[in-house]
């Protein structure tokens, strides 16, 4: 974990967004509160130089560490009194949302959780069958949350517009003014070799 100077005094909003791609959504967030004047804090994991780069020129406090590591949620969530729960689903979210939790009633302090989850999991119940398993997690995850007592905001999206097929056609140039993916300028040539996301080739990438 990285070090910091003291942010006691402040009131700060706390952005996780682990994965490359589902990072994406958390950047926009730090770049909404950032625009606001907010104080933010972001955590990246020790991979993400890249992105922990962007979200310091952001002016975001950018803190390195893994959701499933109890000691780096903590030292994250100090003097935290917003926080926004997104990351990737792996055999370990259950854990990570039990762990973000617990560090929330132990510290104190925290107002509200936002947690990134999807639509379909309103409809499911315990005993529900039709649901993959990444849905079943985002549903015991919702319900570990709310068991918690911190209040909690759950967002459902349908589906989320950044993805680089709504975005991008293969071959084609950077059309918006800034590429999400790279921050390319509009018009700007294909990479060599480019990036690929699912088996897709990224063409600004």
């Amino acid at each position: 974990m990285t070090s910091r100077s003291n942010s006691s005094s402040r009131n700060v909003a706390l952005i996780t967004g682990a994965a490359e791609f589902s990072g994406v959504v958390s950047d926009l967030v730090v770049e909404l509160l950032r625009g606001n004047g907010e104080q933010v804090r972001a955590m990246v994991r020790l991979r993400d130089e890249a992105r922990a780069k962007r979200l310091r020129q952001l002016g975001a406090e950018v803190v390195v560490g893994d959701l499933s590591s109890p000691a780096n949620v903590v030292d994250a969530m100090r003097d935290v009194t917003r926080m926004f729960f997104n990351t990737h689903i792996t055999l370990d979210y259950l854990q990570e949302t039990a762990i973000v939790c617990a560090a929330a009633r132990e510290l104190g302090g925290l107002k509200v959780i936002v947690k990134m989850s999807q639509m379909t999991v309103s409809q499911m119940t315990l005993t529900s069958s039709e649901e993959s398993r990444q849905h079943r997690l985002l549903w015991l995850s919702e319900q570990i949350m709310n068991w918690s007592g911190i209040p909690v905001v759950h967002v459902r999206p349908t589906v989320l517009l950044d993805n680089p097929l709504f975005t991008v056609r293969p071959g084609d140039p950077c059309a918006t003014a800034t590429c999400w993916l790279c921050r390319s300028a509009p018009g700007a040539p294909p990479r060599s070799p480019p990036r690929t996301w699912r088996g897709w080739s990224l063409p600004c990438c």
